[in-house]
C-alpha cells in the first residue's frame, strides 16, 4: 500500500483563536472549526487582526459565470447613473418653484422693493411727507394761519412799575395821577 501523508490545518473554536489571538506564520492557514471560517497568516498580524477569507462567489441573484449586475438585481430599478446636476426636477418640485418669485435684481441702497416689484428711492414723498423739507424751526416763514393768529394779539406791552396799571385805552395808570382805577 503507498504511503500517506496527513497534513494538518491549525485550528479551534473562533473564541479559542480569539482568546489566544495568537500570531500565524505568512501563509499558515487557521480554521474555526465551530464557524467553519478561515484566515492566512502573514507573519506579523494577530489572529483578530486578519480577515477572514473570502472565497470565489458561486452565484449572484440566481446567475452563475461573469455576472453583470443591473441596478434591477439589487431592488433599485428606478435608479440610473445620471450625475444629480443633469437630472431633471420632479413634479413636486417643480410646482413648488412655480409658486416662487424669480430673482430680483439689486436695487440701490437708497432704494427699496415697494408692493408693486418695482425698486423705488426711499425718500420724503415715499414715506409720505412730501410737502417736509429740511429747514430748520428758526429758518421756517409763518404759516398763513400762525399769521393771522399773531395779529390779533397785542404787541409786547412795555413795563410799567408796581404802582401802576394797565387800563383799558392801553396805557399805564398810576393811583395817584388821580385816574380811576
Amino acid at each position: 500500500m503507498p504511503a500517506s501523508t496527513t497534513i494538518q490545518i491549525r485550528r479551534g473554536t473562533a473564541a479559542a483563536w480569539t482568546t489566544a489571538n495568537s500570531i500565524l506564520a505568512a501563509g499558515e492557514m487557521g480554521f474555526e472549526t465551530d464557524t467553519k471560517q478561515f484566515k492566512f497568516g502573514d507573519g506579523t498580524t494577530t489572529w483578530t487582526a486578519l480577515a477572514y477569507f473570502v472565497g470565489a462567489v458561486a452565484s449572484v441573484a440566481g446567475r452563475t459565470g461573469t455576472v453583470v449586475l443591473t441596478s434591477a438585481d439589487v431592488g433599485l430599478s428606478n435608479v440610473n447613473n445620471t450625475s444629480d446636476a443633469s437630472k431633471p426636477i420632479s413634479t413636486a418640485t417643480s410646482t413648488a418653484l412655480a409658486g416662487k418669485e424669480p430673482s430680483i435684481t439689486a436695487g440701490t441702497t437708497g432704494q427699496y422693493w415697494r408692493g408693486d416689484k418695482t425698486w423705488v428711492t426711499l425718500d420724503k414723498t415715499a414715506v409720505g411727507l412730501a410737502n417736509v423739507d429740511n429747514t430748520s424751526d428758526a429758518s421756517k416763514p409763518l404759516s398763513t394761519a400762525a399769521t393771522t393768529a399773531l395779529a390779533a394779539k397785542e404787541p409786547t406791552i412795555t413795563a410799567g412799575t408796581t404802582a401802576q396799571w394797565w387800563r383799558g385805552d392801553k396805557t399805564w395808570s398810576s393811583v395817584f395821577d388821580g385816574g380811576t382805577p
